[in-house]
């Protein structure tokens, strides 16, 4: 009696023991941005015969968005325009504090992930006057 089966995906997944030497010797001739797995689908390709090898596409880092880098240039500015406001005995006041992070949130309005963000910079900008 033959069973009839269905196959409903393109690609299958298996382990594979490989002696370390052998590994050692595909990772030497891995492309950089290329997977071991990748790089063994390839090889079973061509000795197969198979003439559907491509070559991987190198992965640009995404950049960061103008949005991003506007909101990042008005904290730093409203971060410099808030401790030029302080005089020097409220800067140091500020930086005695038991949690002085807290306290620059709440003098400037800016979120507390902003300030630790900025906080080495902040600090010495405090410690400048």
């Amino acid at each position: 009696m033959a069973v009839k089966r269905t196959v409903t995906t393109t690609s299958c997944q298996f382990q594979l023991r490989l002696p370390w030497a052998l590994r050692e010797e595909i990772e030497s001739q891995l492309e950089e941005g290329q997977s071991l797995g990748g790089w063994i689908k390839e090889a079973c390709e061509m000795r197969l015969g198979n003439t559907k090898v491509s070559k991987p596409k190198p992965q640009n880092k995404p950049v960061p968005n103008a949005a991003n880098k506007k909101r990042a240039e008005e904290t730093k500015v409203k971060i410099e325009s808030v401790i030029s406001e302080m005089s020097a005995d409220e800067k140091s006041e500020l930086l005695g504090e038991r949690y002085p992070k807290a306290r620059f949130s709440e003098r400037s309005g800016l979120s507390k992930d902003s300030v630790r963000r900025y906080w080495n910079e902040i600090e010495v900008m405090l410690k400048e006057s």
